[in-house]
């Protein structure tokens, strides 16, 4: 594939959208100068063309790329498409042409810039979603428990499954304050939507009456002769104490300091 489209791919933000625009290069042969979502801003420097997302195109591509290049492949794909990677789009589209040249033999090309860029932003994502199963916090008001995030990915579509195994029994809530979306699980049937703002209910009686019991438990687990903050911060990074119910006195009561459901 050669450069000369001089042509910006802009596509509707989607992943069925994205991989109609991958398609699109792949099938004109020709480079293009970069591929933007809808909401992207960036000063245009050459002709713009609409992609419009076809989801039939899309299917054709995804089963291309686990056939072609591996399943193993398709999931850094979507993990680098929830990312928030700048020029993530590119990445995916230079990672998945060295796929069709190279197959499954791409992953073990760890000298090619665009495969070592691939594993670090999938490997950066990944870790935030394991963290958001590990340190997440729910609170309980009437039945329901919600919980407030701030994630630096779109982390939400790789951490339902885990909440759903674990309390997919009760109706819970996960607001990405980050993105302005929210999981909602009601009646074992998980749904993400987009929510402009969400507060977290006052802690009544009880919910302060469980804070209290786990701060403690926190608290008397501790060995003083073995604490070590620096190691407590790297394997709990600090950007998630505000949100952890154990770190509540630290930054002030606030709603949305919750009550430990541990992931």
């Amino acid at each position: 594939m050669s450069y000369g489209a001089n042509v910006t791919y802009r596509y509707d933000g989607s992943f069925n959208g994205l991989m109609t625009a991958v398609y699109k290069a792949i099938s004109s042969k020709k480079m293009p100068e970069n591929i933007i979502s809808e909401e992207d801003s960036q000063t245009i420097l050459f002709h713009e063309e609409e992609v419009v997302s076809d989801e039939e195109i899309s299917s054709k591509m995804q089963k291309y790329i686990r056939e072609k290049i591996s399943f193993d492949a398709l999931d850094n794909i979507r993990r680098c498409y929830f990312s928030n990677a700048k020029e993530k789009e590119m990445l995916i589209l230079k990672y998945i042409l060295l796929g069709k040249k190279y197959g499954r033999k791409v992953d073990t090309m760890l000298s090619v810039d665009a495969v070592i860029t691939m594993f670090k932003v999938v490997k950066r994502f990944s870790n935030e979603a394991n963290f958001y199963r590990e340190f997440l916090r729910f609170t309980e008001n009437e039945g329901v428990l919600s919980s407030v995030i701030e994630p630096e990915n779109f982390v939400l579509p790789y951490i339902v499954y885990h909440y759903e195994q674990r309390i997919g029994n009760l109706d819970f809530l996960i607001y990405d304050k980050t993105h302005k979306v929210a999981l909602i699980h009601k009646d074992k049937h998980s749904d993400i939507v987009f929510i402009d703002d969400f507060s977290l209910p006052e802690a009544d009686d009880k919910e302060r009456f469980y804070r209290e019991l786990w701060k403690g438990y926190y608290n008397i687990i501790g060995i003083k002769e073995r604490y070590n903050e620096k190691l407590r911060m790297n394997l709990m990074p600090k950007k998630y104490w505000k949100h952890m119910t154990e770190f509540e006195d630290m930054f002030g009561s606030n709603k949305e300091n919750k009550k430990c459901l541990m992931g």
